[in-house]
């Protein structure tokens, strides 16, 4: 997930922009086929031309760059967030917007090999169980963006929005409000969600209150972000996403133990880790990635990557045994 995104990791840019950033591009991607990894999620760029023996499935994150169409400001998504992409769709100028931001996006990854396409990243519909904004607009909305997909992308599938799921607290602590997910229904073929915890593995408990919302909305689940961070001495170690262990070794552990977790769901499609680099820079030292810069060279985290080959390995076998799911 987010594969070559450098902008928040100084070295790297310097990285890539020094060398043949195609060059880069292609060794990486290599080295993630070797691992066992078969598809890119979330911000992915793809403007390199890759070899057929390399090419990969592709997650499509809308409604996260610079080009959104925003609706109104009277709907914040969260104070850090700025504008919501949402509103009404009677106003024509952002009806339009909205149609031609759709088109540029479809037209930009119609040679791609593109999954699905995710309708954004955590903007307020479903978040913690809520939807942050009145019920009928976001139905039109969402009713308005997947019809468009559907026409402009008609072999490509459609996620639900990416829904932060922390730990599965606000499942727990009130009821699954029907609702809200009724929002969704009947408009994606999956339900995306990014999972974090300080947990080794949900619970039992914790899982069957996202199952209800699977079988409600009758789509399997995505699970669009999950990882685990060591906190390392003497960085910031900010974010932590509820997911700090305190080793390699122990994020090797928790990477075997949460995909199979997730594979063993017959109602989840997969799992994307979140990510491929590390975020590095003076206002923030997050240990995100599988591989770091050490002396100019893009280096993996050996004990991570190790575990996560063998793993791969495994659950792609399982998943062969099983049938395509």
């Amino acid at each position: 997930n987010s594969f070559m995104e450098g902008h928040d990791y100084p070295e790297l840019k310097k990285i890539v922009e020094s060398n043949d950033r195609c060059t880069i591009y292609i060794q990486e991607l290599k080295r993630l086929r070797d691992l066992g990894f078969n598809s890119l999620g979330g911000w992915t760029s793809l403007d390199c031309p890759v070899p057929q023996e390399l090419n990969t499935s592709t997650v499509v994150v809308l409604f996260d760059d610079e080009d959104v169409p925003h609706g109104k400001k009277t709907w914040p998504l969260k104070e850090d967030e700025g504008i919501s992409p949402i509103s009404e769709l009677s106003d024509p100028v952002y009806r339009s917007n909205l149609t031609s931001y759709l088109e540029k996006k479809v037209e930009a990854y119609k040679d791609k090999n593109v999954l699905c396409y995710a309708v954004g990243a955590e903007i307020g519909l479903g978040d913690s169980v809520t939807i942050d904004y009145p019920l009928p607009v976001a139905r039109d909305w969402l009713v308005f963006v997947t019809t468009t997909l559907r026409k402009l992308a008609p072999k490509a599938l459609v996620c639900s929005p990416k829904l932060s799921v922390w730990d599965f607290e606000p499942y727990l602590d009130e009821p699954i409000k029907k609702k809200h997910f009724d929002v969704f229904l009947g408009l994606f073929d999956l339900l995306a969600i990014d999972w974090y915890s300080k947990r080794e593995i949900p619970s039992q408990t914790d899982w069957s209150q996202l199952d209800q919302v699977s079988h409600q909305l009758n789509i399997p689940i995505l699970v669009a972000e999950f990882g685990t961070r060591e906190a390392i001495p003497g960085w910031n170690n900010i974010p932590g996403a509820r997911s700090l262990v305190k080793s390699q070794k122990e994020r090797a552990e928790r990477y075997q133990s949460q995909l199979e977790f997730f594979a063993s769901k017959p109602n989840v499609a997969g799992a994307h880790w979140f990510r491929w680099q590390d975020h590095y820079n003076h206002e923030h030292q997050f240990n995100k990635g599988m591989v770091k810069v050490k002396d100019g060279m893009i280096i993996p985290y050996s004990e991570l990557t190790e575990a996560m080959k063998k793993v791969n390995e495994k659950v792609a076998a399982d998943f062969l045994d099983e049938g395509i799911r």
